[in-house]
Formats: structure tokens, sequence, C-alpha cells
């Protein structure tokens, strides 16, 4: 089993709200009991996350991640919904 996480949920490994869920589930990320999904967006973005958050990437083992990178076909589709109205840019705007 595959599980995409983006920046939002390794962050709640460390906000109350959140860490009850988790902390277990990267707990059995670091079993091996299933694969993460790493894009290298969501790794950029972690670049900025405070020091217990980006070494939580690094507990997992590499076996049980798995990294993607964004193409220049995901790009150009994404530029396409924002020139279409159905998407705004919100957050990263350059």
């Amino acid at each position: 089993m595959k599980f995409y996480v983006d920046t939002s949920v390794w962050g709640g490994f460390e906000d109350r709200e959140f860490s009850e869920w988790t902390i277990p589930f990267f707990k059995q990320a670091q079993q091996g009991k299933f694969v993460i999904v790493l894009s290298d967006v969501t790794i950029m973005e972690l670049q900025k996350a405070p020091e217990l958050i980006r070494e939580l990437t690094t507990s997992i083992p590499p076996e049980f991640m798995e990294l993607v990178n964004i193409t220049d076909e995901q790009l150009a589709l994404a530029d396409k919904y924002v020139q279409e109205g159905a998407l705004e840019v919100t957050y990263g705007e350059e």
C-alpha cells in the first residue's frame, strides 16, 4: 500500500491537533507497513519546516519511501487550470 503524504501531514506530526493520528501513522511507516510517496515539491516545502519535521523524513527507511518528481506536463496543466480560472494561485506564488 502507498500513501502520498503532503506537507501538511508531515507538519501534523508536531501539531497537537493532529499528532494523535500522525505520530502513529509515521511509526507505522518507519516499520514498513506501507510506502510513503514523497514529491520533490513537498521536499522543497519541508526545507522551511522545523528541524524535527525535516528529520522525520530521514527516519523512514529508504525502501519505504518513493520519490516522485513533478513533470513539465503537470506544470503546464496546472498553468492551464489557472489561466482558465479553474484554480487560483494563492500559495507559493512567484
